[in-house]
């Protein structure tokens, strides 16, 4: 049998079974690979999140940390923030961003409110991968430098993480980042990412 064949035989045993089959966003699959034309990769989607230590001390989530999303299309900009338009392809807000001890479960960094946008910023969440970045409650960036950055064909959101207010601890990592995007933001054609996610390539955050 030829690998083509065999390759679309395995993937209809799979369907007729009740198995569920994702794609990843970033994966290519070609009509002489499946057999088949129907199959394409979402148009809208996060294609990564990074985080970069700014504070000399990794593992830790301090002033001066980074963090970057970047969606794979122009997004329209309204939808991530009340308060911005189209007309301009960058914007810039100087906001509160927190960190919420997960306890039981994984540590979280999320966008909090700014009068800028009505509703709030609909980044979404960054699941840090570990329990242990947090003591406990949640801890405050004020003042964090939030610019958005729209190119050619994706857009891109930098986050510089202000004054931090709450208990910090250095963490050795546990799995991989991820974040979940808000599906209140669309792309300038009305796509949203939909349940796509992106993940860091490492374990240690920041």
């Amino acid at each position: 049998m030829r690998r083509s064949s065999l390759v679309a035989a395995l993937l209809v045993l799979a369907l007729a079974a009740g198995a569920s089959v994702a794609w990843a966003s970033s994966l290519t699959v070609t009509s002489k690979q499946l057999g088949e034309s129907t199959l394409s990769a979402p148009v809208m989607y996060p294609v990564s999140v990074t985080t970069v230590d700014g504070d000399g001390t990794v593992g830790r989530v301090r002033q001066g940390d980074r963090i970057t999303f970047v969606w794979s299309q122009q997004i329209d900009e309204p939808t991530l923030c009340s308060g911005w338009s189209n007309t301009s392809s960058s914007q810039t807000l100087s906001m509160t961003w927190t960190g919420i001890d997960g306890t039981a479960s994984d540590d979280l960094l999320k966008p909090g409110s700014v009068a800028t946008c009505v509703g709030g910023l609909h980044v979404g969440t960054f699941d840090l991968g570990a329990s242990s970045y947090f003591n406990s409650g949640t801890v405050t960036y004020s003042g964090s430098t939030t610019t958005l950055t729209v190119g050619a064909t994706t857009t891109t959101l930098t986050v510089t993480l202000g004054s931090d207010s709450g208990s910090t601890q250095r963490s050795s990592g546990g799995t991989a980042g991820t974040w979940t995007p808000d599906p209140a933001v669309k792309d300038r054609s009305g796509n949203t990412c939909g349940a796509n996610l992106a993940t860091t390539t490492g374990t240690v955050m920041f």
